[in-house]
């Protein structure tokens, strides 16, 4: 490689500086690289310095190499600073000593190789390991699967024993859902209102045709003012089942609420307490029937139950009695 450089003295040309560079060394140095292949070249298009799989060549060994010849955008590479191909870089090298010198820089094909065959390697194993995973992962699932089918089986019969219960106990349970008016019931429900069909399906306003008009509206404002105060629903009233039976049940809920506290739904039972019922208003009647003085106490000595003539022999009025202890009278 030769550079030439003017010499000056006192701001005067004085001559020229030529330096001549052997870069054999540093070219077959570059040779020895695993990435790339090396050309440089003139700005005519002369090939200084070719790697190839034998060595190196030049023009000046061979003027048929150009960089023309050689590659198809030949012009583009001398004529931009730097062009970039899908193949190759190629870059001016703009310096005193390498002015007029272009560099290109291409992959060699043994690299390429080499990467494929890693990259083929690495998708092997990648794809053996996705195999595996896939199939402790199926396995997981059989287990799970397997396990889910087993609770399935042991749900159902927990539900079956419940429903049973249900019936023994008289007692029912239902869901209410705010918008479509559904309302879900158990089979309990069902036979405490004699219904058959447990594909029956039940709306609120369905339900509301099995309560005595009497009790009808009472239900609603219960209904509505616990909703309203947030508060959990319970009342006691009568019902018409589907066969024409009279029965008094209980009715208990818990309203529930979105975060913006509106009512979304409610759940609750439903107990028959006819038998109940009936002989409380039969012991209430011989109560009141009765001409002795008859008083029914808790263990603190308080009155919750009396007969009429028992009020009159005390002398108190009726929302007096249920406040009286035994020991109010005994100290008079």
């Amino acid at each position: 490689m030769r550079a030439i450089l003017p010499i000056k003295k006192d701001n005067e040309f004085n001559g020229i500086l030529i330096v001549n560079y052997d870069i054999t060394d540093l070219l077959k140095g570059l040779i020895q690289t695993t990435l790339y292949n090396i050309t440089v070249f003139d700005d005519n298009g002369c090939i200084i310095f070719k790697q190839e799989q034998d060595g190196f060549h030049s023009c000046y060994e061979n003027p048929k190499h150009s960089v023309f010849d050689e590659y198809e955008h030949g012009h583009h590479i001398i004529e931009n600073d730097v062009h970039v191909h899908h193949d190759y870089v190629s870059v001016k090298l703009d310096t005193p000593i390498t002015d007029g010198m272009h560099l290109i820089l291409s992959v060699k094909e043994s690299y390429l190789d080499a990467q494929n065959q890693t990259m083929l390697r690495q998708g092997l194993a990648t794809l053996s390991i996705v195999i595996l995973l896939s199939l402790f992962l199926a396995y997981l699932l059989y287990l799970v699967i397997k396990r889910t089918i087993i609770d399935f089986e042991e749900v159902s019969a927990l539900n079956d024993a419940m429903e049973e219960a249900s019936k023994v106990a008289k007692i029912g349970f239902w869901e209410y859902t705010v918008g479509n008016e559904e309302v879900i019931w158990n089979h309990g429900v069902y036979d405490i209102f004699d219904i058959d069909d447990y594909n029956t399906s039940m709306s609120y306003s369905k339900f509301l045709s099995f309560v005595p008009d009497e009790d009808r509206q009472l239900l609603k404002t219960e209904f509505s003012q616990s909703i309203i105060n947030k508060k959990p629903y319970f009342i006691t009233h009568k019902i018409i089942s589907e066969k024409g039976t009279i029965k008094y049940v209980q009715e208990r809920g818990k309203h529930l609420y979105d975060r913006y506290g509106n009512h979304t739904m409610t759940i609750g039972s439903v107990y028959d307490i006819t038998e109940r019922y009936l002989n409380e208003i039969k012991y209430k009647s011989i109560l009141d029937l009765a001409s002795d003085g008859v008083f029914v106490m808790d263990e603190n000595g308080f009155i919750t139950e009396y007969s009429e003539a028992a009020r009159r022999m005390l002398g108190y009025e009726k929302e007096e009695m249920t406040k009286l202890c035994v020991t109010d009278w005994d100290n008079q």
